[in-house]
């Protein structure tokens, strides 16, 4: 990655998001780790990956790769497309600190074992973050 700085800027994971028009979007039961009712289980979250400094001039696609603690993938998404971004004005933010945020939906999910699973993230096919996120049973 060509770029100063480093392009994540938030990572959360949640249980839904709801859209209100009213009061602006709302994300439900944000969470850096996830507690589960019972393991094994399929679970479904979601998780929003906000990003900065990337380039906007071209089109970017973000992509997220989602393992369980032995490394095995249980999840290999197809790329989120970030469109390049086009004004007739030119914007008054500079490039590298400019912010998008992409949501990921993750549907029925195995989840077999207690421990650090991983969510690996490609910006345009390079890795440019991995993060732990700790599973265990609730009790």
């Amino acid at each position: 990655m060509s770029s100063k700085l480093k392009p994540i800027l938030t990572f959360v994971i949640f249980s839904e998001f709801q859209m209100q028009p009213t009061v602006g979007d709302t994300i439900i039961n944000p969470a850096q780790n996830l507690r589960l009712p019972y393991i094994p289980t399929a679970y479904s979250f979601m998780m929003s990956i906000g990003l900065q400094g990337y380039d906007k001039s071209i089109e970017n696609s973000l992509k997220a790769i989602f393992k369980d603690p032995s490394g095995k993938i249980l999840l290999d998404s197809s790329p989120a497309i970030i469109p390049k971004y086009v004004s007739e004005n030119q914007s008054t933010v500079p490039n590298e600190y400019s912010c998008v945020s992409v949501n990921f939906n993750l549907q029925n999910i195995l989840f077999t074992e207690e421990g650090v699973y991983t969510v690996t993230l490609l910006l345009n096919d390079e890795i440019i973050e991995s993060k732990g996120v700790y599973v265990f049973k609730h009790t």
